[in-house]
């Protein structure tokens, strides 16, 4: 049995496949993990960034007296200084590790969960291909062609079994079949619309972004709730700065 899917979820599941998702870390990790940058026993390490330098005076006001050994509070504070930095640096980069390996990956499947009641390791990286291939055979449906060219495609995809290959397919027929892409008009503008509401603005803001070829110092998806980031700034369509935010609310 099929399952009717809402186009604004086979249009992120064409987002997704379009960062280039690991097929292997689908396939070997069933439940992803949510890109946190955690370390391994980080509690205490943020401990031990504070404790050391206490350590550090007792012992040389051990040696000194107290009194004396407060002479030496730049080089605690400096010791302190250095071990934060060092462990922010390293969360930093274990959490730009875990997101380039998910991707998108951990919020497409909440949002999937969510609205489609399936569990975490049912959000398969075969399901992500199907939702992929639905979204280009909507894309060729609305292309201004005759019904017995889309049939013809349409019968060629359900004889291919393979999902990849099917998939394969569709993106070429898509590609192919472009230029009877319906013309879009565009609306004029009227000069009493000068206020436009904040999906219009996030909206804009990510088309203007798909054809931006400068690079981005911020990925193009806020791994936190799944939302596009707007281009160039730390914020997503949904008004989350970056690494912030619940998986597919608007604030």
């Amino acid at each position: 049995m099929k399952t009717i899917v809402d186009y604004d979820l086979v249009k992120m599941a064409a987002d997704l496949h379009g960062l280039k998702q690991n097929r292997e870390y689908w396939e070997t990790v069933p439940v992803p993990k949510r890109p946190d940058g955690e370390l391994r026993h980080e509690s205490l390490l943020q401990v031990g960034v504070f404790a050391l330098p206490v350590i550090v005076y007792v012992a040389v006001a051990q040696h000194f007296g107290y009194g004396h050994a407060l002479y030496g509070l730049p080089l605690y504070y400096g010791v302190f200084r250095l071990l934060e930095r060092a462990l922010s640096r390293a969360i930093v980069s274990k959490r730009q590790k875990e997101e380039d390996l998910d991707r998108g990956r951990y919020a497409f499947t909440k949002i999937l969960g969510n609205r489609l009641s399936l569990k975490s390791e049912e959000v398969t990286y075969e399901r992500l291909l199907k939702m992929v291939g639905d979204f280009g055979l909507n894309g060729i449906f609305g292309r201004n062609m005759s019904m017995e060219k889309k049939n013809a495609i349409l019968r060629r995809v359900n004889e291919i079994k393979d999902v990849q290959q099917r998939l394969d397919y569709i993106i070429d027929c898509y590609e192919r079949t472009k230029q009877y892409a319906p013309v879009v008009q565009k609306k004029e503008s009227t000069a009493g619309a000068r206020s436009t509401t904040a999906a219009a603005t996030a909206a804009a803001a990510v088309a203007a972004a798909s054809e931006d070829d400068d690079v981005s110092p911020f990925p193009v998806v806020n791994t936190m709730t799944g939302l596009p980031m707007i281009q160039g700034t730390p914020y997503d369509v949904g008004g989350n700065v970056f690494g912030q935010g619940t998986v597919g609310g608007f604030e």
